[in-house]
């Protein structure tokens, strides 16, 4: 029975839902309000609803509908509770009382046998009383920036004291390690006793990265404080080049990447997966490369090591994804295998991976190409010079005569 209760409760937890989840209000003496509430039946079921109060205000509310039942091709049922407050409840601050959403099986569920379930949802009525003097609180609101676009810091401001106030508000933007970034500044706001007002600080980032905000707005002798952690485009990190050294086919290949971290933080557990297929489609190799850590801002070699027995001579594609965080960055290289080389073609740009013996054979087989050119100007200049020589003789000749 008790398993079965269990069940019946963690099946009826997530059936209701409630809106508002809270409701605020400041303190005056003797108020009274009626309060609306929306009970949501989220999984279309049959469902017995039965209100309740409990907190430090339970005694000041009372709830007009305390239980009704809500059919499955019901979407929502709308009920209210109305609160009647003394003219003192106690010291400055917020006072409490819970709306508590409860429900047992409907009559047609579990042969007519009603068992009840636990708290499925609660509505927060939440009442301030004023501080003597001045009094605020502030919520930073900070959205998540892009590099080179405006977006806007939000500061919400609370007089909770007794009296108006005039407000300064400054956002400082700090790094990782708490160095400042930019230094913002909001409009002067006057705020009255019990009210709210809204303000917002327009910035434009040049560096991406996890930040972080702290606002404080001063008003009078006194201050607020609030900071939230928000980010400035994503974390990225770009292959800058690859290499492949002493290059020889049907060996095991090293292949280098230099990878950038375009972020302000570590990031560690970096790894790149290599596939090898034919223009055709048709896969040759796959492996992954070893784990690594790039540092803020920084460069770091990923190496990987590659079998080459399955391949030949001829122009391959090579496909390496970068793995980090929860991302998958993918770049595609046109390569062309030689026997002792090597070419890749990342964004262009032909990088060439030769060994060493090759490398100096195709240094001596252009040294020997030039001096090929060379002799062959050499000897049309010795050419052209007797060719030269013998007509003047003979134009020497004939005016002679």
């Amino acid at each position: 029975m008790a398993v079965l209760l269990v069940l019946i409760t963690s099946i009826n937890a997530s059936a209701l839902g409630i809106a508002p989840a809270i409701s605020e209000h400041a303190f005056s003496p003797g108020m009274e309000k009626t309060i609306s509430l929306k009970i949501v039946n989220s999984e279309h079921k049959d469902v017995s609803v039965f209100l309740s109060v409990d907190g430090e205000l339970a005694d000041f509310v009372t709830i007009d509908t305390p239980e009704f039942d809500m059919a499955k091709d019901m979407d929502f049922m709308k009920v209210t509770y109305t609160f009647k407050l003394p003219d003192d409840i106690g010291k400055p601050g917020p006072h409490e009382a819970r709306i508590l959403i409860n429900t047992k099986i409907a009559s047609g569920e579990a042969r007519g046998t009603q068992i009840a379930a636990k708290v499925v949802v609660y509505s927060v009525l939440k009442v301030f009383v004023p501080y003597p003097g001045e009094y605020a609180e502030i919520r930073l609101i900070a959205p998540n920036f892009r590099v080179g676009k405006e977006s806007f810091f939000g500061i919400e401001i609370n007089n909770l004291g007794t009296d108006d106030i005039l407000t300064d508000s400054l956002i400082n933007v700090l790094s990782p390690l708490n160095a400042k970034i930019a230094s913002l500044k909001g409009d002067r706001t006057a705020v009255k006793s019990k009210g709210t007002e809204l303000i917002s600080i327009g910035w434009t980032p040049d560096t991406q990265g996890n930040m972080l905000a702290v606002s404080e707005v001063i008003y009078g002798q006194s201050f607020a404080r609030d900071e939230k952690r928000f980010t400035v485009g994503n974390p990225i990190i770009e292959i800058f080049n690859i290499s492949a050294e002493n290059f020889r086919l049907g060996g095991i290949a090293k292949f280098e990447i230099i990878a950038q971290n375009m972020w302000n933080e570590l990031i560690d557990d970096v790894y790149a997966s290599f596939t090898i297929m034919d223009e055709q489609g048709n896969l040759y190799s796959k492996y992954s490369s070893e784990h690594v850590e790039v540092p803020a801002g920084g460069v770091q070699i990923i190496p990987g090591y590659l079998e080459t027995n399955e391949l030949s001579e001829g122009k391959f594609l090579m496909k390496i994804t970068l793995n980090y965080l929860d991302k998958k960055e993918e770049k595609v290289f046109d390569i062309n295998v030689r026997r002792d080389s090597i070419s890749i073609v990342p964004t262009g740009q032909v990088i060439s991976a030769q060994t060493p013996d090759k490398a100096s054979e195709t240094d001596n087989m252009y040294m020997l190409f030039y001096f090929v050119i060379v002799l062959i100007v050499i000897s049309n200049i010795v050419l052209y010079k007797k060719l030269s020589g013998g007509r003047k003789e003979k134009y020497v000749s004939k005016l002679g005569q």
